[in-house]
């Protein structure tokens, strides 16, 4: 016994030795150990690796593998793999610039399952000290749980479901984490806010309350796991524990990481409880302070106002969804157009009810709002809008509880007005069509034309038309006939015989004027805009722009000043399309001092003819003024594009890749990204 005794304490004195002489040598990086068997080095090599003195172990793994052996004593197999182990973990350990390259050989090489487990799990907790997630984890579903600790299998269930979470791969975290959750250990309360997390996202908040409620005072969480404790308590119809919860928190001196959707938990629950005076101010709050608010909570919002009867910041909020085409927009376009007649505004609560009436999601609200919108156009001299909604709401709800005030209402306006469709019908059944019915025919065959253009029956507007120039001799009717026909053509794609009827109404005989009092739009202005434009389409750009021309020179310069710079500017582009760019040039510089809402893409169409021609500095300074002006221009993304364009042209491509980047980025101009992409890549390859 006292031998055994006196062994341990030499080696232990030994082993303390060599110790210091490596904690002292560390400069000469090598061991010292002359007297040292070979297996007992290695055996020293392991104890230092237990003692976590990485740098020595990694020396002494290296000397064992490196000392002479006589050919009766060779090295064995399984001392090789403890010394690579050995090796592996400590440079893993040491994070030493080869430490990766020599775990992966040695876990493809050993044979040793052990150590193979153990040198994974030593790789895959390099990797994930170093944040490469997605790395890691092979090597911890390499590593199992066979040959580790008890605590360094928490570990690892820790930080392998750490790694599928950043990885999005959370139905393989969720398990792990479930059980880390219940097992103590360094990862106890990040193991319990992650499997929180994923509870929550799943809608399981029994879970989910259980693990927060463990960690919602710990420190490094009370910024945070007390807002997700008072969402499950609303989400779990425990409003009013949710109230108190998030009232809580907005008053502590400490702000929580989720303040602001603090105030909007809050302004919720009053606003179910019907208490919108005290949920007012916490929407306000949410407004102010968030970037993006969702739909539902600016709706939420704008019906406070609308119950504590603040109208004008009502119809402000209203108006905020007003493009919104679901039956929240619906609901929204109502009540705004009730706060427009609460202000008096009948005009833009006409058009509020107008707009909730061709929405077909909320049958009550599409029903009264037809009723109202045929009211108030009655009441603002619409008559023809007022018979509209009166039929659409007969048609479309014929037992509605509106009937008889409709009806009634209808039966005003067809004493008031001339109903074009009935004395169609009627005129279509007289046998005896003398030159007074051809007199009458011709006007109520245009009226109801005009009543068909309006409705979007463009097909049978023409026809009647025909039927107007055709039968009567009014030569006021046929040249305004004519000048529709024409409009008509225009929008069927039928330019040639839009040219055509143009120039029948410019010649048409009589006096213009009493033409255009018919019918204000039918003038020889707009008929030349008409044929300029077909000509366009039609590529006779000499023509279009002689058409151009002659309606800027039938404008009055002093009223049609507007019309005038609009004219020059088509001018100029169908002169560009003759490839006259130095008259198109000219022409555009006087939209552009005219500083009319065109001149920005006249200052565009510039800039491309001075990049056609060669100038690309002229062009560069023209396109970097549209970029951030204020106002902001409507081409300014164009301008950007082809900037973009002009420096690769130039071979900057740096300045190419920064002027094209915000067109990869904004929402409403997406349908740009995929050219900006391409550029920016080409950009980006050379």
């Amino acid at each position: 016994m006292t031998f055994y005794k006196d062994r341990k304490i030499a080696h232990s004195f030994v082993a303390a030795c060599i110790s210091f002489l490596l904690l002292t040598n560390r400069a000469n990086a090598q061991l010292h150990t002359p007297h040292m068997a070979g297996n007992r080095q290695l055996k020293h090599a392991e104890e230092l690796l237990a003692q976590k003195q990485y740098r020595n172990a990694a020396l002494a793994a290296d000397m064992f593998m490196q000392q002479p052996r006589s050919a009766t004593t060779p090295i064995s197999q399984s001392e090789r793999d403890k010394a690579g182990y050995v090796k592996t973990i400590s440079l893993l350990n040491m994070q030493d610039t080869d430490a990766e390259s020599v775990a992966l050989y040695f876990i493809q090489h050993t044979a040793n399952p052990a150590y193979k487990q153990r040198a994974a799990y030593g790789l895959a907790q390099n990797y994930f000290r170093n944040n490469r997630y997605a790395d890691a984890i092979k090597y911890y579903e390499l590593a199992g749980v066979a040959n580790l600790s008890n605590e360094e299998v928490i570990n690892a269930k820790f930080e392998l479901a750490y790694c599928y979470f950043n990885n999005s791969q959370f139905t393989e975290a969720e398990p792990l984490l479930a059980s880390v959750r219940e097992l103590g250990g360094k990862y106890y309360d990040a193991g319990n806010y992650y499997y929180g997390l994923l509870a929550y996202n799943k809608n399981n908040y029994k879970d989910a309350l259980n693990s927060f409620n463990r960690i919602e005072d710990k420190k490094e969480y009370s910024n945070i796991v007390p807002y997700y404790i008072a969402e499950i308590h609303y989400f779990t119809g425990n409003r009013q524990k949710a109230l108190q919860d998030a009232l809580k928190l907005i008053n502590r001196s400490e702000k929580s990481f989720y303040h602001n959707e603090l105030h909007l938990l809050a302004a919720q629950v009053y606003f179910e409880d019907k208490n919108y005076t005290e949920a007012l101010p916490y929407f306000e709050y949410y407004y102010d302070n968030t970037e993006r608010i969702r739909k539902e909570d600016l709706y939420e919002m704008a019906y406070c106002y609308y119950q504590l009867q603040e109208w004008e910041d009502a119809i402000d909020y209203f108006q905020q969804l007003g493009e919104t085409r679901d039956s929240l927009g619906q609901s929204s376009t109502y009540l705004l157009g009730d706060c427009y007649l609460k202000t008096g505004d009948k005009k833009s609560a006409r058009n509020a009810f107008s707009i909730c009436a061709d929405m077909p999601f909320n049958p009550g609200q599409k029903e009264a709002s037809m009723l109202i919108a045929a009211r108030l156009s009655y009441e603002l001299g619409y008559n023809s809008d007022a018979i509209y909604y009166v039929n659409l709401l007969l048609a479309d709800f014929p037992n509605s509880k509106y009937t008889d005030e409709a009806k009634t209402m209808l039966s005003d306006l067809l004493i008031r007005t001339s109903n074009y469709a009935e004395a169609y019908d009627a005129l279509s059944d007289v046998q005896n069509r003398d030159n007074n019915y051809n007199r009458i025919y011709q006007k109520v065959t245009y009226g109801y034309a005009m009543q068909q253009m309006q409705a979007g029956n463009f097909t049978f507007a023409d026809s009647l038309l025909d039927m107007s120039v055709t039968t009567g001799t009014d030569p006021v009717y046929k040249a305004a006939s004519y000048f529709w026909k024409a409009d008509l053509a225009y929008r069927a794609m039928n330019y040639k015989m839009a040219i055509e009827y143009g120039n029948r109404f410019v010649n048409s005989p009589g006096r213009k004027e009493w033409v255009t009092m018919l019918s204000p739009d039918a003038t020889e202005r707009n008929a030349f805009i008409t044929m300029g434009h077909a000509s366009m389409e039609l590529s006779t750009f000499k023509e279009a722009q002689e058409y151009f021309s002659k309606a800027r020179y039938n404008a009055d310069a002093s009223t049609d000043s507007l019309f005038i710079t609009s004219t020059v500017l088509q001018e100029a582009d169908a002169v560009f399309m003759q490839k006259d760019y130095k008259k198109a040039v000219a022409l555009y510089d006087k939209v552009i001092v005219a500083n009319t809402p065109d001149a920005d893409y006249a200052r565009y169409q510039k800039a491309v003819i001075l990049g056609l021609s060669g100038d690309n500095k002229g062009k560069a300074e023209i396109l970097s003024g549209m970029i951030g002006s204020k106002p902001a221009s409507k081409y300014e993304n164009d301008a950007r594009y082809e900037l973009g364009l002009t420096y690769i042209e130039d071979n900057k491509y740096s300045a190419a890749v920064n002027t094209m980047m915000p067109l990869t980025e904004a929402y409403e101009i997406r349908n740009m990204a995929p050219r900006a992409w391409m550029k920016i890549g080409f950009a980006y390859q050379q």
